[in-house]
């Protein structure tokens, strides 16, 4: 075990010191970086010359220079001497990597250049020294010419360091700008120049000492030449993009022909450029995939959005009321994102119907319509009545017509109750709905305003020993209905005896009566404050034990509504569909309480076929035998709630239910 150990140990120490060879100085293990080429070094030009000033020019601004093949050494700076004659020399270093290898789609969050400074020279003033870069590609070349040393052949500031901060015999650090990450190629060389900025940048002739000596303002520092210890390192951070996620947004500013489509970047990948869009929309549903069958696509991306933005598009030439489709995609370096797909309907006019009106007396009247298709939108709607007819297009010259009002979407019922009427006389009407495309007009309809109001009609009272429920049927031109009980006599006037109820219903039960007592009610029709000429009467006797007696003095029949007769008017607030059905009786000659028997039966019948039809292939299956079952069962139920069948109707088809299911066992 302790070889073992030792083993290991040596492996480690062994490992360790590899790979600190192997790592120049100053780079972390984490740091990608690229050392420079064996190419790098520094052009140097000398001008010997009596009077500096007379000089700068011809040093500073000549279009080739000396190449210096140092052993180790680059440079970076103005030199001076004087040694007979005054002697000036400009130095500019040049820096090149090979970073193609990098990915074609890194995205260069960071990076900085590190020299190994040997010496630093300060004594025409502290200064800084810059990374530029080539104005073109071929600048610097790559080996070095003489021709690079011009220096309007460079521009920028890619980086900088000032003297003060230069440490001899170590690295320093010059951190790349946003410009300066930029300027790294992803796919061959990146070249940099080093500069000295107050008198070669800025291209400043320095002040020079004549009595003697040498006045330097230069950086010295370690070439390729150097070793893997010392060579100038260019350290690179970076990412690779994702492909982006998108999200198709609601289209808004809908209109006939015209919207707006939207989106979210809801994230670019981390690409730092952003990503660009692609949009595609039509009549046709298509999937991804077919991103490009759709009937408009755009010919390109476009665009720049980061994530959380919101590209959008504005298309125009649509057809209104047509249902469209649209997708789009987002694009960056590394991979073309599809949305999900959403659609829009344009809008049109609203369509609309007139409905027969309702609640029709002697003044008044309401009058109905219906929204059947609102266009897409919320609509207003306004009323034209009158005693000409009238075209639509002269919807105006009805004698009345309303203002634009309410808010009434697909399948509203809008409806206008009328005042002020005359009575025996014929009105038409119509109404028009208008949204933000158009406005559409009904249909026109009349109705005749009663020539009076009538008493209500078939009044039946039901008793138990302490209530009586009174139901009748509407007299003509009577919207309301008054019900006043007299003791011992019929009220005669609308003041007589005490009124029970005023309402529109045609139903009401009178409680907490005294058992075995007969009571007096008298029944009047009303609308608009006019009440019928006449009434009706019935006369109920409340239960004693287990009877009573009605009206007409026939002995009833204790609760359980064994084989009374349906009780129909407890629909009666359901008026289109009451009097629907009444009419119908009495144009058959038809009793109105068989006929509504009939409807109740029929109705369960057929809701419970449907039923079964829709669970399952017909004649197959107890399931779809049970549900058909159990629908047309429910719908017995609802009928015997509402009085109309009794319940040994439905006992009757809970044990058919039951014998079918058995017979169907013994079969099977």
């Amino acid at each position: 075990m302790k070889k073992l150990q030792r083993l290991l140990l040596c492996l480690i120490v062994v490992t360790t010191a590899l790979f600190t060879a192997l790592q120049p100085a100053g780079v972390s293990a984490t740091t990608t970086y690229f050392s420079s080429k064996s190419s790098d070094g520094y052009i140097s030009y000398v001008s010997d010359a009596a009077n500096a000033a007379l000089s700068w020019s011809s040093v500073h601004d000549n279009a080739t220079g000396g190449i210096t093949a140092a052993a180790n050494e680059s440079r970076s700076g103005i030199y001076t001497n004087l040694s007979g004659t005054f002697i000036t020399s400009v130095s500019r270093g040049y820096i090149l990597f090979d970073t193609s290898s990098l990915p074609d789609t890194a995205i260069i969050t960071s990076a900085d250049i590190q020299l190994y400074v040997t010496s630093k020279y300060a004594e025409m003033g502290a200064t800084d020294y810059i990374l530029s870069g080539g104005t073109t590609a071929v600048h610097p070349h790559d080996p070095l010419e003489v021709g690079d040393y011009l220096y309007t052949n460079y521009t920028g500031s890619f980086g900088s360091l000032s003297t003060s901060s230069i440490s001899t015999s170590q690295y320093n650090t010059w951190t790349l700008t946003a410009a300066g990450k930029a300027f790294i190629s992803l796919t061959t060389t990146t070249k940099f120049i080093l500069r000295e900025k107050a008198h070669d940048y800025d291209n400043v002739v320095g002040t020079f000492n004549y009595s003697g000596g040498a006045i330097n303002s230069y950086i010295q520092y370690y070439a390729y030449e150097a070793g893997s210890s010392y060579y100038p390192i260019l350290n690179i951070t970076y990412t690779l993009p994702a492909a982006p996620t998108v999200t198709a947004d609601a289209a808004t500013a809908i209109a006939d022909t015209t919207a707006t489509l939207n989106g979210t970047i809801d994230d670019d990948g981390g690409y730092p450029a952003g990503v660009s869009v692609k949009w595609a929309y039509g009549t046709t549903s298509q999937t991804s995939a077919n991103f490009a069958l759709y009937d408009t696509v755009d010919a390109n991306f476009a665009g720049t959005f980061s994530t959380g933005e919101t590209p959008s598009k504005n298309v125009a030439g649509l057809t209104k009321g047509i249902t469209y489709y649209y997708r789009f995609q987002a694009k960056n370096t590394t991979d073309t994102t599809t949305s999900d797909e959403m659609s829009f309907t344009t809008l049109i006019e609203p369509t609309v119907v007139t409905v027969s009106a309702s609640n029709i007396s002697t003044t008044t009247v309401r009058l109905n319509g219906n929204i059947s298709n609102s266009g897409g939108e919320v609509c207003q709607v306004r009323w034209g009545y009158g005693e000409t007819t009238q075209t639509d297009v002269n919807f105006a010259a009805y004698d009345t017509v309303t203002a634009l009002a309410g808010s009434y979407t697909n399948g509203d019922y809008p409806y206008y109750d009328v005042t002020g009427l005359t009575a025996s006389t014929l009105y038409y009407f119509r109404f028009q709905a208008t949204n933000s495309i158009g406005t559409t007009t009904s249909g026109e309809l009349s109705f005749t305003t009663s020539s009076g109001v009538s008493e209500p009609s078939s009044v039946v009272g039901i008793p138990t020993p302490t209530t009586i429920k009174l139901t009748w049927t509407s007299g003509d031109g009577a919207i309301q209905y008054m019900v006043r009980v007299g003791a011992g006599a019929y009220p005669t006037t609308t003041v007589d005896g005490t009124q029970i109820y005023y309402g529109t219903s045609l139903t009401t039960t009178i409680s907490s009566l005294t058992p075995g007592t007969t009571y007096y009610y008298s029944i009047w029709g009303e609308s608009g404050g006019t009440f019928s000429a006449t009434y009706i009467t019935c006369m109920v006797t409340t239960q004693a034990g287990s009877t009573a007696t009605s009206s007409s003095g026939v002995t009833l029949s204790a609760p359980w509504r064994w084989m009374a007769a349906p009780n129909y008017t407890n629909l009666s607030n359901i008026p289109i569909v009451y009097d629907a059905v009444n009419a119908t009786a009495d144009s058959l000659n038809m009793p109105r309480e068989s006929f509504w028997m009939v409807i109740a039966l029929l109705s369960a019948a057929f809701g419970g076929v449907l039923a079964y039809m829709s669970a399952g292939e017909s004649g197959r299956g107890q399931q779809s035998q049970f549900m058909g079952m159990a629908v047309g069962c429910a719908l017995l139920i609802l009928w015997w709630i509402v009085q109309i069948v009794p319940w040994y109707i439905i006992g009757l088809d809970i044990l058919f239910t039951a014998l079918s299911f058995r017979a169907k066992r013994e079969m099977d």
